[in-house]
């Protein structure tokens, strides 16, 4: 090979590793998933206070965890100040829609958002109900009935 063609060789070699590398850093999201109006689609840290809040966000066969610092006094305050959820009060507490930009609308789509405790059982309490204490994990899963 000549010294132009091994140059002109190498800086192509070269070009398809940088592509290659950059591209590995963001996952890419199917149309038609539910993550594709996701406000984050990879683990994220939000920090406004001292107790740690781990909630894991599951939607078909993928989970982001963000790692919240807050002072609410309430898992769904903590939630709600870093805008993750969003719903209506209704009798029982806080009735979730949206988690992470996520809809789940029962009446709409036969999905809901279920809170489950770090072992994967179903809570008893809602978001806005749960006193937040530092060290917490919960799980938002998108359900569909």
């Amino acid at each position: 090979m000549k010294s132009t063609t091994k140059k002109s060789f190498a800086l192509f070699l070269a070009i398809i590793a940088i592509f290659s590398f950059a591209s590995c850093g963001k996952e890419e999201i199917p149309e038609g998933s539910l993550w594709e109006n996701a406000l984050y689609t990879e683990d994220t840290d939000f920090v406004q206070g001292e107790k740690h809040l781990g909630m894991l966000i599951t939607a078909e066969d993928k989970t982001v965890v963000f790692n919240i610092y807050s002072d609410a006094e309430t898992v769904g305050e903590a939630l709600m100040e870093n805008g993750l959820v969003e719903g209506t009060e209704g009798q029982f507490g806080l009735y979730i829609s949206h988690v992470n930009g996520i809809k789940a609308v029962y009446e709409e789509d036969g999905a809901y958002w279920g809170f489950l405790d770090r072992d994967g059982n179903f809570m008893s309490t809602g978001v806005d109900m749960t006193e937040l204490h530092d060290g917490d994990v919960y799980e938002l899963r998108y359900t569909k009935a």
